[in-house]
């Protein structure tokens, strides 16, 4: 028998987890408000419906309720406590208006297939630098479980390319989609632990992008780090800098950020889809509005998730429309970039146990129309998608970003294809 105090449990089951929601209701109901919407017990209420938060739709409010809670949202909020900063300019990093986004449809999908199986010949496989970092070896890897080293092992890579071109250390390190700022943190460490007596002049300082709402971040962990690591107690009784930006970065006006006197270094790990390419644009909208005085001296960025960029955004439509035209097809750049995109998820998908490279895939048209390629194909055209998208980017790179501290520009292949598959960086020194 329940009493007063007794928390009642909501009883919807969610399907992905197969589990109860768990969240409190009412006494006179099965379901808590999330999930009251569409059960017979709330049907015969018309006005007792639950819609889409429009300011933040992983929530859900009442629909007669929704005008009086657009205006006290939380996300209502932050959105104009963010939009009041001086960094932030709604769509300042991102392409023209005028090319929209993707067109998905499968009009010309095997016509866009056959071009890129026909010139597979093209694709360079991208220079392998696999290398570790002694201190992440030593230190953060023995740390972790087999099941949880992949991310260590990019790190440790990726470090470890920082520091043989000299771009570690940096007078500024602003990381884009941080996330809980992990790569920062063991980048902070690695500088600490080279020079245990902080003979520099200077911290490192720390500029973190993201627009997310991260649990349990890193940031408080820099301060940590230096005190557990560092030799010097001058030095430990200095604070690192750190500033931590909640936007998106299409939004980012950075030369708000950075001062004149500070050598930067970008890096990200990993920058989904068209993140890059709002990166590439924010630097070089910063670039501009310094007039050449923002000091970047180097990029380093992994990239993922090819298959969510989109044709407006994208740093180099010249460059995929110079490809188009060298195989005189008449497929337009929205279309063929919309198809390119979601092509590039082959090279990452895997396969399932017991498939081989002659198993028969079926491509399918508009008009039901069929091509068939074996399962390795797909893989190579998928890889050769991803080249295209990224040797655009790295094109873009050396015509737009390059300068007397950069002058070296290649995408790197940071780690093996069985730590992660998205195993591709841009780097720039």
């Amino acid at each position: 028998m329940a009493t007063d105090n007794t928390i009642l449990r909501c009883e919807y089951i969610i399907p992905q987890k197969k589990r109860r929601c768990g969240m409190s209701r009412a006494a006179n109901t099965n379901y808590c408000v999330e999930h009251s919407q569409g059960n017979a017990e709330v049907k015969d209420d018309k006005e007792r419906v639950r819609v889409p938060c429009p300011l933040d739709p992983s929530h859900t409010v009442w629909k007669h309720n929704l005008k009086k809670h657009v205006r006290i949202c939380n996300k209502a909020k932050i959105t104009q406590a963010t939009a009041a900063q001086p960094y932030f300019i709604k769509d300042l990093n991102r392409g023209p208006a005028e090319l929209v986004e993707n067109e998905l449809n499968n009009a010309n999908l095997i016509e866009s297939v056959q071009l890129l199986l026909e010139a597979l010949n093209e694709y360079e496989e991208p220079q392998e630098q696999i290398k570790k970092n002694e201190f992440m070896e030593s230190n953060r890897l023995i740390e972790l479980s087999n099941t949880i080293k992949k991310h260590a092992k990019q790190q440790s890579s990726l470090i470890q390319n920082l520091f043989d071109v000299e771009l570690i250390p940096s007078g500024k390190i602003m990381e884009f989609g941080c996330g809980r700022a992990e790569f920062s943190r063991y980048i902070n460490q690695t500088i600490i632990n080279n020079d245990p007596y902080q003979l520099q002049d200077d911290l490192p300082k720390y500029v973190l992008i993201d627009r997310g709402s991260n649990r349990m971040k890193f940031d408080k962990k820099f301060q940590d780090d230096l005190m557990a690591l560092s030799k010097n107690p001058e030095k430990v009784k200095q604070r690192i800098a750190i500033d931590r930006l909640k936007l998106d970065i299409k939004d980012l006006k950075l030369s708000t950020v950075i001062e004149e006197h500070d050598g930067c270094l970008a890096i990200s790990k990993h920058l989904c889809g068209v993140a890059t390419d709002l990166t590439l644009r924010c630097l070089q909208n910063c670039i501009e509005e310094t007039n050449g005085k923002f000091k970047l001296q180097g990029i380093c960025i992994a990239m993922c998730c090819r298959h969510v960029c989109n044709a407006r955004d994208y740093i180099n439509p010249d460059y995929i429309k110079s490809f188009l035209e060298s195989k005189h097809s008449q497929i337009n750049y929205k279309t063929f970039f919309g198809h390119l995109s979601k092509m590039c998820s082959w090279a990452t998908s895997g396969r399932r146990p017991g498939m081989n490279d002659d198993d028969i895939v079926q491509i399918e048209g508009d008009n039901q129309e069929q091509l068939s390629i074996s399962l390795l194909q797909r893989e190579k055209i998928g890889l050769f998608a991803r080249y295209l998208i990224d040797n655009g980017r790295l094109e873009w790179v050396k015509q737009n970003l390059m300068n007397n501290k950069m002058k070296n520009a290649k995408i790197i292949k940071y780690i093996e294809p069985d730590v992660s598959r998205e195993n591709n960086a841009l780097l720039v020194y």
